[in-house]
């Protein structure tokens, strides 16, 4: 595995030299000396950014030039002397990456304000581990040859079959923990964590709305221009907003900042079986528009299984089965040479603007408008959250479903306690916030970093790149967060029109057809797919292969249950359970995994 993109430590209260993870970094340093090694007795680093200076040491995972300009300020100022100044930075934590800090018995981990970066720790008596890539920690600390040690978080595994996601600040790897999103978490003795940011923290402007709008579009221009490499990039183009504003400006304003001269080629996804729907018409308009190369990546019968595969052999199980197309796209990119990436993700979260959203605002106001209802009485309704209130959270097992299949169900107990932690975390909700600000708070504290970046973050960096979000850039964010419900929807002509803001600000930028163009995102029909012979006998030999079915989490006839749905559906025979396709994915992606990590 290529190390690129990658932070990992060990610390122990003994000498550090006695663990088996310190020759495991060792090996990993000699095999990369680009990145930086730090050690002492207790302590070894390998990142790409570290610094020390009166025994603390800072050590970080630069992401985009920003960051990197930034760090390099902050090394400059703490080596100066400017303490004061130079904290800032970790204080505000307006990096995409994560940071960690290091004094001799103490630890603090930083994950950025929209989880970018993950942050991955394993802690026990005697030593820590932490690192930004889950395989290497999980390696470094549950070596394979070590004779076991590695076993499933079943409560983790519970919630990704409930929501596509393990437990908050956990992992599916028991003894192995996940920073949160705008979280720090501090190791001395024991283990705190708290959040330092939220978007209900800023409040809603006072300025004029076309000041507000001019001011976003700076932002987001802006966001955009500092996210380019002078290097070389790609971007995945879907033809829909997001992606097509990346484009106008790698064609326009960034074009300028070279004087004409660009290196920027654009992705898309394509079908040769022209059943399936892709964005290629889409895109190819644009790319047109801003001058700029199209490469179609065509999914066929003799590749979409290598990228299955590939997808079946994350660390992490991917709730989303977009990731075939994602890895596509990133395969293609990075053969051209590009290991820079630009995409369009997080646009609808951040912006609060898409149409599910708006459907989850109409079943809460009448609860939330009740005269009896104060600050988080929404908690009280928490066995109907995933039919009322947050929206974008994965639909694959409700809880009924599920305990359907599980041969123990009162491990399920820990759900509801879990989910009011989970949602109030976001904020309360009352008379006086605004549902859509509530909502905005739940897309950034949970579904951007724990379900979106999770599926398309980790294989672009085991190949050595990087995709960078425009739209997650910290100061747009800000702005973003900050929008009056008006400017996120608006009801016209007995209809209700999304992304008012953004079409607002490309009016004049974009051609009709992608103006009027229906949502369009990179999707994999996975459920047509699976009536292709070839597709369908891989998918079966997986789920047969694996022994997540004889390790008595669910019961026994499970399995025959959901390869019974395959043949139906094959043979175009009608099927009384609609969600059988999404639980059917979420079986296969873990009973992999356990096959590739526990078994």
């Amino acid at each position: 595995m290529i190390s690129e993109h990658t932070l990992l430590g060990s610390f122990s209260s003994d000498l550090i030299k006695e663990h088996p993870s310190y020759e495991f970094v060792q090996n990993l340093h000699a095999r990369n000396h680009q990145h930086q090694l730090f050690v002492d007795s207790h302590c070894i680093i390998y990142a790409p950014f570290i610094i020390k200076h009166d025994d603390v040491v800072v050590a970080a995972n630069p992401l985009t030039d920003r960051d990197k300009y930034a760090l390099k300020d902050f090394s400059e100022s703490w080596q100066s002397g400017d303490v004061d100044s130079s904290l800032v930075l970790v204080e505000q934590c307006s990096l995409s990456c994560a940071l960690l800090v290091y004094s001799e018995g103490d630890l603090v981990l930083v994950r950025d304000r929209l989880g970018v970066d993950d942050v991955y720790y394993h802690c026990s008596e005697d030593i820590c581990g932490v690192s930004t890539n889950l395989t290497l920690l999980v390696d470094a600390f549950f070596p394979p040859q070590s004779g076991g040690g590695r076993s499933p978080n079943i409560d983790s595994m519970f919630n990704h079959f409930l929501y596509g996601r393990p437990r908050a600040g956990a992992s599916l790897f028991h003894g192995i923990h996940s920073v949160e999103a705008a979280n720090f978490v501090t190791i001395n003795g024991g283990v705190k964590s708290g959040r330092y940011w939220s978007p209900l923290d800023k409040p809603l402007p006072l300025l004029r709305r076309e000041e507000r709008l001019k001011v976003l579009e700076d932002t987001l221009e802006n966001a955009c221009l500092q996210s380019f490499s002078e290097e070389g990039n790609a971007i995945f183009l879907s033809g829909g907003l997001d992606s097509s504003y990346i484009s106008y400006i790698a064609g326009s304003q960034w074009r300028k900042k070279r004087g004409g001269n660009i290196d920027v080629s654009c992705y898309t996804v394509s079908y040769d079986d022209p059943q399936f729907d892709d964005e290629a018409y889409y895109a190819n308009i644009v790319s047109k528009a801003y001058d700029l190369p199209l490469t179609k990546v065509s999914l066929n019968e003799e590749n979409v299984l290598h990228y299955l595969k590939q997808v079946l052999d994350s660390p992490q199980p991917l709730s989303a089965w977009a990731g075939i197309c994602n890895h596509a796209l990133v395969d293609a990119a990075v053969n051209d040479g590009y290991s820079h990436i630009l995409s369009g993700l997080g646009s609808d979260e951040v912006l609060g603007n898409y149409d599910k959203m708006l459907d989850y605002y109409f079943r809460v106001r009448d609860i939330v408008k009740d005269g009896g209802v104060r600050a988080v009485n929404l908690l009280n309704y928490v066995n109907e959250l995933d039919k009322i209130l947050f929206p974008g959270v994965a639909d694959f097992f409700n809880p009924d479903s599920l305990r359907d299949i599980l041969a123990d169900n009162h491990l399920l107990d820990f759900n509801i306690e879990d989910l009011k932690y989970f949602y109030q975390s976001c904020g309360g909700v009352d008379k006086d916030s605004h549902l859509f600000s509530f909502m905005v708070s739940h897309e950034c504290h949970h579904r951007i970093p724990d379900l979106l970046l999770r599926n398309f973050n980790v294989y672009p960096r085991q190949l050595g790149a990087n995709i960078v979000y425009p739209f997650l850039d910290p100061q747009f964010v800000e702005q973003a967060c900050s929008l009056y419900p008006q400017e996120r929807f608006l009801y016209e002509d007995d209809k209700w029109l999304s992304k008012v803001s953004l079409k607002m600000i490309v009016a004049e930028k974009f051609p009709e057809e992608i103006l009027s163009r229906k949502r369009g995102t990179f999707d994999f029909p996975f459920k047509t797919w699976l009536k292709q012979s070839e597709f369908y006998d891989f998918v079966r030999n997986q789920l047969e292969q694996s022994e997540f079915w004889l390790s008595g989490i669910v019961n026994e006839e499970v399995l025959d249950r959901y390869l019974l749905y395959m043949k139906c559906n094959k043979e175009n025979q009608a099927i009384d359970h609609g969600s059988w396709a999404n639980e059917l994915w979420v079986l296969l992606t873990v009973s992999a995994w356990y096959k590739r990590y526990i078994q």
